[in-house]
């Protein structure tokens, strides 16, 4: 109960002391999700629900504006770099010309990861 209560102020306390409401977070796994919904923000970022290996994260925010520039291609799990660590059959993105992979670990189904994928190069 208390821990409760806790993290309800701190979510308001969050959402009062953030003057700039539109912010896009560029996360490699679930953690942009959690900031976005414990500072009571509405979601601006195209990386929401997705996960991106630890070196493709590194490579991607060095060449940011570059990389979200190229189309990006969807895949399977056989065609990633990392099939050997990815434990499941997600949807895999490849940013066009790179080594640069999205996994698309919330997309069910091939619509679902083609609206995220339109989201992907529309927000940035």
């Amino acid at each position: 109960m208390i821990k409760k209560l806790y993290f309800a102020v701190l979510k308001w306390w969050r959402s009062q002391i953030i003057k700039n409401k539109s912010i896009s977070v560029v996360s490699n796994n679930c953690w942009g999700g959690f900031m976005y919904q414990s500072c009571k923000l509405e979601y601006q970022s195209p990386f929401i629900g997705l996960f991106i290996l630890p070196p493709c994260y590194i490579e991607l925010l060095e060449r940011f504006d570059e990389v979200m520039k190229k189309p990006l291609v969807l895949g399977h799990r056989a065609d990633s770099l990392y099939k050997d660590y990815l434990q499941e059959d997600w949807i895999i993105g490849k940013f066009e010309g790179n080594g640069i992979e999205i996994v698309f670990m919330d997309c069910h189904s091939p619509v679902e990861t083609s609206q995220s994928k339109q989201y992907v190069g529309k927000v940035l």
